[in-house]
């Protein structure tokens, strides 16, 4: 009996050994899907779907306030506003023109305003909370003609910051600035302090 093999054979041992390569290497590409799709998902979950630890969250600026009374020099200035407002900043600082309160505001419609309130403020405060710089006019907000408010436009200053629109007045609680990047929104702020504190003008 022959042992050579036929051309016959020969093709079916090819076909066959074609057959077991493609498996082979489908089984591989497979293997590989699967170990990719594993890493993409870890990373997902590591990187992605954590939350953002750098996001600041919201200050309790009442909460500060009523820890900071005690030792201030006077009545603290804390605005009684709705959910639409959130605070990144509340702190009392020593500065160079004196003790300041101060409270950063920041509205769902993205205004940002800060309320700065100096306790026997000595040199030029209001330049240092506020910057150099903008138009001044006297004006009144609405709920009393007798309140008199500075108005100071900084909007067309070449670096405004955080500080575009300012209204400062003095009152018996200190030095009153409050400032931010939207004239509405330093208008409703300061609004807002006039109604709730009727007693601090002089």
């Amino acid at each position: 009996m022959s042992n050579q093999e036929t051309p016959e054979e020969a093709r079916a041992r090819k076909e066959e050994a074609k057959r077991l390569r493609r498996q082979r290497q489908n089984i591989r590409n497979l293997v590989a899907s699967i170990g990719a799709s594993l890493g993409i998902v870890v990373f997902l979950v590591l990187v992605v779907a954590r939350p953002d630890e750098t996001i600041p969250q919201p200050i309790d600026y009442e909460a500060v306030a009523s820890q900071a009374a005690p030792s201030a020099p006077a009545d603290l200035i804390v605005p009684d506003l709705d959910d639409t407002w959130s605070s990144n900043r509340a702190t009392i600082s020593d500065e160079t023109f004196g003790q300041m309160w101060a409270i950063g505001l920041i509205s769902t419609t993205g205004d940002y305003v800060e309320i700065a309130q100096v306790f026997s403020p000595s040199g030029d405060a209001l330049t240092e909370i506020i910057g150099p710089g903008g138009d001044q006019s006297e004006t009144t907000l609405a709920g009393s003609d007798t309140i008199r408010w500075t108005l100071i436009d900084r909007s067309g200053v070449s670096d405004p910051g955080n500080a575009s629109y300012a209204l400062t007045a003095d009152t018996t609680m200190g030095l009153v600035v409050v400032s931010g990047t939207t004239e509405s929104g330093v208008l409703f702020i300061a609004s807002t302090i006039q109604r709730g504190y009727p007693a601090i003008w002089p």
